[in-house]
């Protein structure tokens, strides 16, 4: 009888430390920060050529420090040529827009090369045509279905953008429409364009959010679930080759939705470095 009541406090004490061990690593994984980074070659740029790209996806308004002003600081620190925001910067259920356009205005105000998609919770936002003008005059330039040259110290880079496929209007040819096949060329969709057949020749990189990473991850299993794709889903997070001259990569993003928790998937923004391999 003695075995058996120690036996019971044991199981008790360490049920409580594992609940303390998962609580904090949720917490943690939630609402600290932290840089991926990955790095990318491409003939498209020469030898003595290389771009730095910051992608910030899946904010759902989530902040970072008063103001967010831990994530500011983060990018003030690495610099990127270019900062894309792939979608989703609000949730669906915000209902005040201010603290979201005070922080793309501060990040216009130290990069002149800030650009943004649409995410499904964007558009599900009764507020997003507001959203969406204070955007603009923020300082982020919106990709609709368009595409646009940036001249950077030595060479130019193409961008392309699609409003988020599930509005319906979504346009993958209008995006593409004006690209020059000979520029390196990068295409922002919150969505994962995985379901959509071949996507046009010149597009080299696409990048996407919306997934969440799966938001929780397990052990050995990795997402359980992810938007669109069900469970354990294979597009979850990470880069992928689509085809030979094409990649896609996922960030799982820096907010939550549905459950306020991220769990073995940390919080993160992204500095994709891409460098040539092209010329003599």
């Amino acid at each position: 009888m003695k075995n058996r009541k120690m036996h019971v406090i044991l199981l008790i004490i360490t049920g409580c430390m594992l609940a303390i061990v998962v609580g904090c690593k949720v917490y943690y994984d939630t609402n600290v920060l932290k840089l991926a980074k990955i790095e990318l070659s491409n003939e498209k740029l020469d030898r003595n050529q290389s771009l730095q790209i910051l992608q910030i996806s899946d904010l759902h308004n989530k902040q970072f420090g008063e103001g967010n002003q831990v994530l500011l600081e983060k990018v003030a620190q690495l610099a990127p040529d270019i900062v894309v925001l792939t979608g989703d910067i609000v949730d669906r259920s915000t209902d005040n827009i201010k603290d979201v356009l005070s922080f793309v205005n501060q990040l216009s105000a130290g990069n002149s090369h800030v650009f943004y998609v649409s995410g499904n919770h964007d558009w599900d936002n009764p507020l997003h045509e507001s959203l969406f003008s204070g955007l603009r005059e923020a300082g982020a330039k919106i990709l609709n279905n368009r595409s646009v040259q940036i001249p950077l110290d030595q060479f130019t880079i193409q961008l392309a953008g699609v409003v988020d496929l599930s509005t319906g209007k979504s346009n993958i040819d209008d995006a593409a429409e004006d690209l020059d096949h000979q520029i390196f060329t990068v295409l922002l969709s919150h969505t994962p364009p995985v379901n959509q057949g071949p996507l046009p020749n010149g597009i080299d990189l696409i990048l996407s959010g919306h997934t969440h990473g799966g938001q929780i991850r397990l052990p050995f299993i990795g997402a359980v679930v992810a938007p669109d794709q069900g469970f354990f889903p294979t597009y979850d997070q990470g880069l992928f080759k689509l085809s030979e001259h094409q990649l896609l990569y996922i960030d799982s993003g820096i907010g939550t939705s549905m459950l306020p928790i991220r769990f073995l998937n940390q919080s993160q923004i992204t500095l994709i470095t891409v460098s040539g391999v092209g010329g003599e």
